[in-house]
């Protein structure tokens, strides 16, 4: 039998400084247009990941955006940082969780989530974990693929 528990959500102050954004549905189709009017260079400074109804940026030194990368800024989007004291766990800049956050990241290592991984949550009550493990660096193209594999 696998342990379970409930994890509640508060607000955190101060908020992590962001590492990552993640999208859906529309907010992720905000998001890729917006990264879509970028240089290529700038998108260079990138990595990311994307599902049908998903989109995660993270700078492309995976975890420590510079000011030549800053991320998007996109209402709708959740805004990702290291979890204090889990380095390969990113949960929500302005919410943390009323467990101990090294003890989500066992939690996820044991369920054999490759490191990094973020805790997405889009809607309450529901959370989402992904692997950042398989982002890659953003290229033009594929923006472009799955932003006209969503009309």
């Amino acid at each position: 039998m696998t342990p379970s528990f409930r994890v509640e959500w508060v607000a955190r102050q101060p908020p992590l400084p962001p590492v990552g954004v993640a999208a859906r549905g529309h907010a992720a189709e905000l998001l890729v247009r917006n990264l879509l009017t970028r240089s290529d260079d700038a998108l260079a400074n990138f990595t990311g990941l994307a599902a049908p109804d998903l989109v995660v940026v993270c700078s492309a030194d995976i975890g420590r955006p510079t000011n030549r990368s800053e991320l998007p800024w996109v209402d709708g989007v959740s805004y990702l940082g290291v979890a204090p004291g889990s380095a390969g766990l990113w949960v929500p800049t302005t919410l943390a969780p009323t467990v101990p956050e090294a003890l989500l990241a066992r939690a996820i290592q044991h369920a054999r989530i490759p490191a990094p991984a973020a805790i997405l949550l889009f809607t309450v009550g529901e959370a989402t974990v992904i692997s950042l493990a398989q982002a890659r660096p953003l290229a033009r193209d594929q923006l472009v693929a799955w932003q006209e594999s969503r009309r």
